[in-house]
């Protein structure tokens, strides 16, 4: 009697499987700014790689750009099981970068897009440590900075004195420039 050859195990099924496996993800970078600890983009590849290739699962994250957006695609290919036409079995998510021209602005969009589409693809379990302040929490505390980032520039008396508190404090520069603007008016006005 012949031996009956299973079928391969679908994307899907591979997917429930990695996730009854690999469920959470190690914190392991500080973001000082939020007093938060976060999961690095390497970390999280390097944990998911063993996996992925016990399964057979080919990654990747390329950047398309399509309608005058750059997209994220995260794909992940079951390189064992195959539709109808041949073609490996496939799922794709897709996000659309934010609208920036700042190359750093645009490689932590990147980093940030990779990594939270993994986590929704694999079902991980992570605090959204980066969106706090979003969400509310945080918020006193940024408050707080504001009120003594305003203090510190308003002893500010030239322009280059301004650029120079930026580039000293660029890791905030998203809630520096209007403040910055403002009193950059102020001293030219005088």
């Amino acid at each position: 009697m012949e031996e009956e050859k299973l079928p391969p195990k679908s994307l899907d099924y591979k997917l429930m499987l990695i996730q009854n496996e690999f469920t959470t993800v190690t914190k392991d970078k500080e973001n000082t700014f939020f007093k938060s600890s976060y999961f690095d983009i390497n970390a999280l590849v390097k944990a998911l790689r063993p996996v992925l290739k016990e399964y057979n699962i080919l990654m990747r994250q390329p950047l398309v750009f399509r309608e005058g957006k750059n997209i994220l695609q995260t794909l992940l290919i079951d390189m064992e099981s195959k539709d109808q036409e041949g073609n490996y079995e496939t799922l794709i998510s897709e996000v659309a970068l934010p609208d920036v021209v700042d190359p750093q602005k645009i490689g932590s969009s990147i980093t940030y897009l990779r990594r939270y589409s993994l986590v929704t693809l694999f079902c991980l379990e992570a605090v959204d440590d980066d969106g706090e302040t979003g969400a509310g929490r945080g918020k006193v505390e940024l408050q707080e900075k504001k009120a003594k980032w305003q203090e510190e520039i308003s002893n500010i008396q030239t322009v280059k004195g301004l650029a120079d508190f930026l580039t000293k404090n660029k890791e905030n520069e998203k809630h520096l420039l209007t403040m910055l603007g403002k009193r950059r008016k102020e001293i030219e006005s005088n």
